[in-house]
């Protein structure tokens, strides 16, 4: 097929497309990511081969394999922070390890005074909390 009409079937069906890609994505971001690149594969598909009989079903064939290998990526996938919200971090990397190791060690603290009785709690809260000694 020549690369006027692969286009001019990929431009027709670019909105039941993107319909069928925001349906099945979390958000417009990966809707968009996904609509992308079944356009791509299709495009590409229909350039190189010439034993494709029927267009329009090969490109929903591409547009379910390649949600597919999607739904497979995510899985598979990072923790999916956007890098929007990553701005708010700071910049040295000796702040955030300290940072965590204070919130690990007080969640550790946390753990372990539940498990103690009322009085050796009021004894451990006295002290570390607020800064009294032992009478």
């Amino acid at each position: 097929m020549n690369k006027a009409d692969a286009k001019h079937i990929i431009t027709e069906l670019m909105k039941p497309l993107y319909g069928f890609a925001l349906k099945r994505c979390v958000n417009i971001q990966d809707a968009e990511d996904l609509i992308q690149e079944i356009c791509l594969k299709a495009f590409r598909a229909l350039t190189l081969r010439d034993d494709i009989v029927d267009a329009r079903k090969f490109v929903w064939t591409v547009a379910r394999n390649t949600l597919a290998n999607y739904y497979r990526g995510k899985q598979s996938g990072g923790i999916g922070v956007f890098i929007d919200d990553l701005s708010g971090l700071p910049a040295s990397d000796d702040d955030v390890h300290e940072q965590i190791i204070r919130d690990e060690t007080e969640a550790r603290l946390h753990k372990e005074i539940a498990y103690l009785s009322k009085l050796q709690r009021k004894i451990v809260i006295a002290y570390y909390y607020e800064h009294k000694k032992q009478q």
